[in-house]
């Protein structure tokens, strides 16, 4: 019989989120079961944050901490693997909850089936707007990397089970060391990178019906609304992982084509409109149209547009502007749904 003691490690990256760690770690504490290691990687905070994770591990003997120098939460949490002690490894962000049972539930699956992954349901939580989005996931087990391979674009390729988040999975240990697979260095959506160069090797995984996560969307400070200078570069770093996926097990499904390259032109939409025009990127309204110009001329933007063919609505204005490679249209649209923006919430004001 295997030590229950140390079945998980939970790897907690800590970076300037002082506010939010006793209460996440509430919400580890009052876990029914309490039999595992937490491992807060204190990447270089500067709010104190590090601070307050030591007094916890003073007061909680299965707490241990490592400081480092700012790495991001993809090296924070590569050093939690390095320093995880467990069998299984669970990366739980602070600002989010975990339910009551949550570790009650995945030990039970986790000694019973030993899953290389394990997957399960989450609450997508936004006070800010007033919505809770449940996702329950249909059970699935998987025994061997053909049959994830056969399974992928219907249940895991994000038209099922997203791709982008690894709180609500659970990974061997032995399984991420014996094939070397660690978060790469990118500001956002390393999970995702992180996930799908862990199925090309996973020969066994489980998909469980059970809600345990609660992710909380905080607009104020989010990554969504950051000026990230190398933002589209991240995208199309996650573009190549899902190809790279793709080509490593030779899938030819259309359906996957059309998610991986819409899902590029989204991002590339989001970057020109958030990114590009955000108030803390420094250039010229002349640099930027130059940049948004070039961007709608390279190679990447007119295959991605040529893979989706007609089967994008030419109704989504600013995709009809990259078809035509006007950067002048585009920027029309895009002040039009500024404008738009400020009218309503200029509206909700006076309503209030």
């Amino acid at each position: 019989m295997r030590s229950a003691a140390m079945l998980l490690s939970v790897v907690v990256p800590v970076y300037n989120v002082a506010r939010c760690i006793h209460r996440g770690y509430e919400s580890l504490k009052t876990q029914t079961f309490n039999e595992f290691e937490l491992i807060f990687v204190d990447d270089g905070s500067t709010d104190g944050g590090g601070l307050l994770c030591d007094e916890l591990a003073a007061s909680d003997g299965r707490i241990r901490v490592i400081h480092q120098k700012n790495s991001g939460a993809g090296g924070a949490r590569n050093a939690g693997i390095e320093a995880a002690r467990g069998e299984y490894i669970v990366f739980f962000d602070i600002d989010d909850a975990l339910h009551p049972d949550a570790f009650l539930v995945i030990s039970r699956h986790l000694v019973q089936y030993h899953p290389e992954i394990m997957i399960f349901g989450y609450n997508e939580i936004d006070s800010t707007v007033g919505y809770n989005i449940r996702f329950v996931f249909e059970p699935i087990t998987i025994r061997s990397n053909n049959e994830l391979r056969d399974a992928y674009v219907e249940r895991l390729a994000g038209l099922g089970i997203p791709n982008g988040f690894v709180w609500n999975k659970v990974y061997s240990r032995s399984f991420l060391l014996s094939h070397s697979i660690r978060f790469e260095n990118l500001k956002i959506q390393q999970d995702e990178v992180f996930n799908l160069l862990a199925y090309r090797y996973a020969t066994r995984v489980s998909v469980i019906p059970d809600v345990l996560y609660d992710y909380f969307i905080y607009h104020k400070g989010n990554t969504r609304s950051q000026y990230i200078p190398e933002r589209i570069n991240i995208y199309r770093r996650v573009r190549d992982a899902f190809l790279e996926l793709k080509d490593f097990w030779k899938l030819d499904d259309v359906r996957l084509d059309v998610y991986i390259y819409k899902r590029y032109i989204d991002s590339l939409i989001f970057n020109v409109n958030y990114n590009l025009f955000h108030r803390s990127n420094g250039m010229s309204y002349h640099h930027r149209i130059a940049t948004l110009r070039e961007l709608m001329q390279e190679d990447d933007t007119r295959r991605s547009l040529e893979h989706l063919g007609c089967m994008v609505s030419l109704r989504n204005k600013y995709i009809y502007a990259l078809q035509h490679r006007s950067a002048m249209l585009y920027d029309v649209f895009r002040r039009m749904d500024v404008a738009i923006a400020v009218l309503k919430k200029g509206v909700r004001k006076i309503i209030r």
